[in-house]
């Protein structure tokens, strides 16, 4: 199969606002226009996408909604499809007779994201707009349980495989993990300011990947509530991110991109496609490893596009203990308590049990609610204090072995014991300096292999993509090294270059010199080796008669030689150049002198 194939569209006159498919391995999928019309269709295809068509089973619209549609799913079963709406309101499709089977008041105001229960088809978890989580059982209708923890809107929610954890960003920037028995928060994980925008479980065991809006991709432990790894923040937008069915692999989907990850080895980089399709609304991930995308390319109507994903990182890897992975499936309850912030404390509600705080335990006064068990209180109070007696020991030990916060030399009094805690505290710290250190260059290694890989099989273009999209300077660096120091450099297209030379002014700002040397390497390599042609077209065009194929190519000499005096006129640069000691300032000192005297000489024909 291509890799970047168009395999159909939906024509249409209306903005397509909302498309989704129905599951894993599915080829049902829903879309929602401006006009909130409801649209069912299937694809269908034999051997290959390549043979794919699109099939409207109604051969027209499934429905319209009264209300402004905000996001839809299929049910478990694909009996039925449920949309929320602007105005916080549910509503439930039944998909054989295209009728409205209830309307519910959800939320105080719009339902921003739904998610479905793999093992049970009447229940649904909704997120708002008004921060909160709301879980339905559609046997019992208006009795849903609200969960209240997150400060802003829920962008994402989504289920665990096993029906037994609840992942939900927000805008607030946390990922929390919810316990759907008990109805506790296990964890919150928060390690940006940035807004959460897509949450997924991985299928086969308790880690949890989202994105933000800074383009990172964080993978979680639930277990162990512990980073297993991050990706470098990326300038695109991640609209949706899926895992392939044995969980070794994860699929970003951004503006013309879509990309391949292996989470458990510090966010390596499988696969870059370089796409043309922007808006992507939704991904599935077929068994082997094709990928049909939903886009929006004009707004107007929508566009399906397929694609095989190549695993460019191929050699073996062991991965984390399966005993590890395994073992969130078992409940710890312990170790949930220890996370726990209050005991919850119920309202006595007609309709709705609202949950206030975190906790483990609540008690139902609605005799008709039998959605959750409840607990004894005198178990609560004795498993309580079992749990006081665990934290204060646990205290203690984190006291002695945590010497991020602790130093054993703090304790010692007399001098000569003093002295070799201090040297022992000198070890932890160096250890601690070389984890980071080793961390930080493989994670150098992971971003370049891809690059390396496409650069070397004369995919010049998917190399230069992938590095447009870096802002580390330490892997900049090396990749923009690679570039001017190989034989291939003349191959980069021209119109991606004035890119790259962005890129070199990350470099320049740096306060390392080794960056900043890299940053004028390449522009220095660039200024070389189109100096004599950007001279010779610029006196030849005054000589010709317009042509329009060299008015391009002149134009796009321009936007490089826009950069280049850009450069040279950087404050940076005049600074390093003052210092007239180092070699990076007669570097920069050759560079400016020289490109000065190609523009005089342009100015003067």
């Amino acid at each position: 199969m291509s890799r970047n194939l168009k395999l159909g569209q939906i024509e249409s006159e209306q903005k397509t606002k909302i498309a989704k498919f129905s599951g894993e391995n599915s080829r049902l999928f829903t879309l929602v226009n401006d006009e909130n019309q409801i649209f069912i269709n299937k694809i269908e295809y034999s051997k290959s996408l390549s043979e794919l068509s699109i099939q409207n089973p109604f051969n027209k619209q499934f429905g319209i909604s009264q209300n402004e549609i905000s996001c839809i799913i299929f049910s478990q079963s694909e009996n039925e499809i449920v949309n929320g709406c602007n105005k916080g309101i549910l509503t439930y499709w039944d998909i054989s007779t295209q009728k409205v089977v209830q309307n519910i008041k959800g939320h105080l105001c719009g339902i921003s994201s739904l998610s479905i229960f793999p093992n049970d088809n009447n229940l649904l978890v909704s997120g708002g707009m008004d921060s909160q989580i709301k879980i339905w059982d559609q046997r019992q209708q208006n009795n849903g349980l609200t969960l209240r923890s997150h400060k802003l809107s829920i962008n994402s929610l989504m289920v665990s495989k096993d029906g037994r954890l609840l992942a939900s960003g927000s805008n607030d920037g946390s990922v929390k993990i919810w316990d759907i028995n008990t109805l506790q928060q296990l964890i919150c994980f928060k390690e940006s300011e940035w807004p959460i925008n897509c949450v997924q479980f991985n299928p086969v065991d308790k880690t949890v990947a989202a994105s933000s809006e800074d383009g990172c991709i964080r993978y979680w432990d639930v277990n162990s509530f512990n980073l297993i790894s991050q990706t470098i923040p990326d300038k695109q937008f991640i609209y949706t991110m899926k895992f392939c069915n044995d969980g070794r692999q994860l699929y970003s989907a951004q503006n013309f991109s879509l990309k391949a990850w292996d989470m458990e080895r510090e966010g390596l980089l499988l696969d870059y496609i370089d796409s043309q399709w922007k808006c992507i609304l939704d991904i599935n991930v077929l068994d082997d490893k094709e990928i049909i995308g939903l886009t929006t390319q004009n707004q107007t109507g929508l566009s399906i596009f397929g694609t095989k994903i190549i695993n460019i990182n191929n050699e073996q890897h062991l991965y984390r203990n399966q005993s590890e992975k395994v073992r969130g499936c078992q409940n710890n309850q312990h170790s949930y308590e220890r996370h726990s912030v209050n005991v919850l404390k119920p309202k006595n509600t007609s309709n709705t049990i609202i949950l206030e705080e975190q906790g483990p335990y609540y008690q139902c006064n609605n005799n008709h609610n039998k959605f959750l068990p409840t607990r004894q209180i005198d178990q609560r109070i004795n498993h309580e204090s079992v749990i006081q007696e665990e934290d204060i020991k646990q205290s203690c030990m984190d006291l002695i072995i945590t010497h991020d916060e602790v130093n054993l030399s703090n304790f010692v009094i007399d001098d000569e014991n003093k002295l070799k805690f201090k040297q022992m505290d000198q070890i932890n710290e160096i250890q601690k300096d070389h984890s980071k250190v080793i961390q930080i260059l493989n994670q150098r290694i992971n971003y370049m292999k891809p690059i390396i890989h496409w650069w070397s099989n004369n995919n010049i273009k998917s190399a230069v993509n992938a590095i447009n999209q870096l802002n580390e300077p330490s892997i900049l660096f090396d990749a923009l090294i690679m570039c001017a120091q190989s034989s291939k450099f003349k191959s980069i297209p021209m119109e991606q270059l004035p890119l790259l030379l962005e890129k070199c002014k990350i470099l320049i700002e740096s306060k390392y010199l080794s960056h900043i040397k890299g940053g004028l390497l390449f522009c220095y390599k660039t200024f070389t080796t189109y100096r004599d042609d950007i001279q010779t077209i610029k006196s030849f065009n005054q000589m010709s008669k317009i042509d329009l194929s060299r008015e391009e190519r002149i134009a796009k000499y321009d936007k490089i030689v826009e950069q280049l005096k850009f450069i040279i006129s950087m404050h940076k640069l005049t600074k390093l150049i003052e210092r007239n000691k180092v070699e990076v300032s007669e570097l920069a000192k050759k560079l400016q002198i020289e490109m000065l005297s190609l523009l005089k000489r342009i100015n003067q024909q």
